[in-house]
C-alpha cells in the first residue's frame, strides 16, 4: 500500500472496468498521497455505479481527502450529483477533512 512502485500501476487501475480494481488502486493513490491522480480521482469519484457498487466512488472520495488538497474540495462537490447514502457519508468526511483547512474567509 506505501510502495511508491505501485503508483503507476495504480494510476492505470483507475481506468479499469473492474470496480474492485479501481477501488484498490483509489485507496493505494490515497494512502500516498498522489496528487497526480487528483484528476483521474475526480472522475472515478463523479461516474456513476455500474453495477450497483459504489465502493470506487467512496475509494475516490476518501483518497482524494487524504491526498489533503483543500482547493479540489468544490470540484469533488460538483463532481459528485448522485449517489447512494455511502457515497454522501464519504462525501461529508471529505468536508469535514478539507474544509478546515480552507482560508476563514
Amino acid at each position: 500500500m506505501r510502495d511508491a512502485r505501485a503508483q503507476p500501476a495504480a494510476l492505470a487501475a483507475l481506468q479499469s472496468d473492474n470496480v474492485n480494481l479501481r477501488a484498490l488502486a483509489a485507496t493505494i493513490l490515497g494512502a500516498q498521497r498522489v496528487r497526480t491522480a487528483v484528476p483521474d480521482l475526480l472522475l472515478v469519484a463523479a461516474a456513476p455505479a455500474t453495477t450497483g457498487a459504489d465502493q470506487d466512488r467512496v475509494a475516490a472520495i476518501t483518497a482524494l481527502a487524504d491526498i489533503g488538497d483543500q482547493d479540489q474540495l468544490l470540484p469533488l462537490a460538483a463532481a459528485v450529483t448522485a449517489g447512494s447514502p455511502v457515497v454522501e457519508q464519504s462525501l461529508t468526511y471529505a468536508f469535514q477533512t478539507l474544509s478546515p483547512k480552507l482560508p476563514p474567509e
